[in-house]
């Protein structure tokens, strides 16, 4: 038999690890957690008879404890943009917020509620120690209980297209055994969303899925590519995105920060863990992982690798590698770009220390069994303890290389660095480019291109809410800032950066950031005369919002990859026009919660982070039922049929904009639910509140209808029912 070993990793390690949270005489929970699938049967069981609420918004949370901010002294300053102003006035559909709210809404303000609401869910507290390496030896205790070879060496044995889950058998196969037990009758059923159909995507409607971190592209062979996701894992297509198999199921994280194709042998790979972009909500990772015979039919996965050269240290595990470089003729030599990740990101709640330190590995022995990895110097602020975001060679000469810190203008802190004996043993860097200023920090992503002798880098900072500079002789000096692409990733930098240039061409430049269909920000933007006096046009139709990832294949420059928080998306005519290679077999959807129907195993609704709100309708497929961030969602338990259904969902809350739910009794709305509270239909929740979740929890009690509860403030909560809206204490 098969079973989906994405969900086995996941699911098993939520019941054993289950944080479970009381809210207002109710007992919640949610998570973060990326169920790109669930069971039918399983979801049937938990809303048993006697429950009245028979729902599954009371998510099972994965109590990672994944913070990865800094002490006070070694922490960065909370947003270090200008993001205080409203934004809004460019975007005309943003996947973060509803429609009703789009100009109302303090950006800054949603990432801050958001991490506080992930972090409580995940059992993480402020000033309290974490252990970030607890998720992973709660995985191996899993393991070795049903059998499982206790070793880090696994040989994946893929099954056919339209079922990625790999075959299970004995021995070290990444699955557990198939003992023909009676318990393997209980398995887990992936029904979706694989994709949703109408995504929230600019101009024309393309499906989606779910945050994609990283695209690595074949370099011979523009139809093989690596997908790294948000926590869904990594997916391989060898057929240009028609078709997509997972590989990474079994690993300890299926949080994805960087995958890159060894150079010299492209049949093995390398992935880091951890989703290196600074969001409230990503997750840490355990190190790195290499994956030999990666596009052949039996992938053998090694790892994770996290630990020192010579003291043995674990110094990886609780970071994020938002980059991973291997030299071009030795697999052995490979960088880590090594930085906070995961909860405590920037403008993140900061936690207790993190014993590692930030900043540039590399590892001399890479394809061995037992990997390790020392801590270069490149920068001398903060003990050298600061985030490196990207890194790039030089093409055709590896001593040569840039690496890029997030942190200050300040001398020895953020900006580029550049080393010129990158593979002695003891490199030296220095800065030719600062980043920042003196009182804020800035990330940069950094593109190489090569012609002959001329090596021209383009660098994307996030100062100015994106700003990108030049350098004609291989990142020595740079340009000031090319004006016309100046704030296109609108605010959001720090999260949703992405630049690339055309390997043949340097003129041919790719920006990617938030939102936009006007002004400055922009999904993507294109130049193609970027050495001169650049211009920088939207080349977006069809994408969704917040890009992480552009890639250009290295054998055919027309071929352009994009990723982004609605998945992944080719174009082979040099970003004219984009198709979605979100289909069958790509799972990257991250739920918030999920509601099940009285009667109908199939009918269910659920909160998904940027893709909305989604129904999986009565014949098992899904469609997008309402636009912005998805929250909590319930169905009332008197539902009779599949037609007129009383059903609720929230979107974000912010005090004095937006602070209520959304209701319908429609079982097809689409973008028409009926918003109640602040910021909608009054209803007795005013704007006058102050504590308020960033996703505030809703519940279902007796009474026919449902009554609905839903919080206030923290001692008061509101009762809808028939209509009526009345407050207790």
């Amino acid at each position: 038999m098969k079973l989906n070993k994405l969900l086995r990793n996941k699911l098993i390690a939520l019941f054993a690890m289950t944080a479970i949270f009381a809210s207002l005489a109710f007992s919640m929970t949610s998570s973060a957690e990326s169920l790109v699938s669930f069971s039918k049967r399983i979801l049937s069981n938990v809303s048993s008879p006697t429950d009245s609420s028979k729902s599954f918004s009371a998510e099972l949370a994965l109590a990672e404890t994944n913070s990865q901010a800094e002490n006070s002294g070694n922490s960065l300053p909370p947003f270090s943009e200008n993001q205080n102003a409203a934004e809004g006035d460019d975007e005309e559909d943003d996947a973060d917020i509803p429609r009703f709210m789009i100009g109302k809404v303090n950006k800054e303000d949603y990432r801050n509620r958001r991490t506080e609401h992930v972090n409580r869910l995940r059992g993480i507290e402020r000033g309290k120690p974490y252990d970030p390496g607890a998720r992973g030896r709660a995985i191996r205790q899993l393991d070795r209980q049903e059998g499982m070879p206790d070793k880090n060496t696994q040989t994946l044995r893929l099954g056919d297209a339209n079922d990625p889950s790999p075959d299970v058998s004995a021995g070290g196969v990444m699955g557990f055994p198939d003992t023909n037990s009676a318990s393997n009758n209980s398995i887990w059923k992936s029904v979706g969303p694989a994709p949703i159909s109408n995504g929230q995507t600019s101009g024309l409607t393309h499906a989606v899925s779910g945050r994609v971190t990283i695209i690595a592209i074949h370099p011979t062979i523009s139809d093989i590519a690596y997908v790294g996701t948000a926590q869904g894992g990594v997916y391989r297509t060898m057929d240009g995105g028609a078709s997509w198999t997972a590989i990474f199921d079994n690993a300890q994280t299926l949080a994805i920060g960087s995958i890159a194709i060894a150079p010299s042998q492209p049949s093995t790979i390398y992935i880091g863990t951890g989703e290196g972009n600074f969001g409230c909500d990503t997750y840490f990772g355990v190190g790195v992982y290499r994956i030999d015979n990666a596009d052949g039919s039996t992938p053998v996965m090694t790892g994770p690798f996290n630990q020192e050269t010579g003291t043995g240290r674990d110094v990886l595990t609780g970071r994020a590698i938002s980059k991973v470089l291997v030299h071009p003729t030795n697999p052995d030599i490979t960088f880590l770009a090594v930085n906070s990740g995961g909860i405590g990101g920037v403008g993140c709640d900061a936690h207790p220390t993190q014993a590692s330190s930030r900043g540039l590995y590399r590892s001399m022995n890479a394809t061995s069994s037992n990997a390790t990895f020392q801590k270069i110097t490149t920068n001398s602020a903060n003990v050298g303890n600061r985030s490196v975001t990207d890194m790039e060679f030089e093409p055709g000469n590896p001593n040569t290389m840039l690496a890029t810190v997030y942190g200050f203008s300040t001398a020895g802190d953020g900006g580029v660095y550049r080393s010129i004996n990158a593979l002695a043993a003891n490199p030296t860097f220095t800065n030719t480019l600062s980043a920042g200023s003196t009182t804020a920090t800035a990330r940069v992503e950094i593109a190489i291109n090569k012609v002959g002798n001329a090596v021209t880098v383009y660098a994307a900072t996030s100062d100015a809410s994106g700003t990108v500079k030049r350098s004609i002789d291989g990142g020595v000096t740079w340009s000031t800032a090319l004006a016309n692409a100046t704030g296109f990733c609108g605010g959001q930098c720090t999260y949703d950066m992405a630049i690339a240039v055309d390997p043949t061409d340097a003129n041919v430049v790719y920006i990617g950031g938030n939102a936009g269909e006007s002004g400055a920000p922009a999904i993507l933007k294109k130049s193609t005369n970027a050495l001169s006096t650049a211009t920088f046009i939207r080349a977006q139709a069809g994408l969704h919002a917040d890009t992480h990832s552009i890639e250009v294949a290295p054998s055919d420059n027309n071929t352009v990859w994009t990723g982004n928080d609605g998945g992944v998306w080719k174009s082979t005519n040099a970003a004219a026009s984009w198709t979605s290679l979100n289909n069958t077999g790509f799972n990257a959807t991250q739920f918030m919660s999920l509601a099940l129907h009285p009667a109908d195993a199939n009918y269910t609704i659920g909160g998904t982070q940027d893709n909305g709100t989604l129904r999986m309708k009565p014949d098992g497929t899904w469609t997008r039922t309402d636009y912005g961030d998805g929250g909590f969602a319930l169905i009332d338990q008197n539902a009779a049929n599949t037609t007129t259904v009383r059903q609720y969902h929230t979107y974000y809350n912010q005090a004095g904009s937006l602070m209520g739910f959304a209701t319908s009794t429609s079982s097809t709305a689409f973008e028409n639910w009926s918003f109640l509270g602040c910021g909608g239909t009054a209803n007795g929740i005013n704007c006058t509140d102050t504590a308020v979740e960033f996703y505030a929890p809703m519940a279902l009690g007796p009474g026919n209808p449902n009554t609905l509860y839903c919080p206030r403030t923290l001692v008061k909560a509101m009762r809808f029912q028939r209509k009526t809206l009345v407050c207790f204490r």
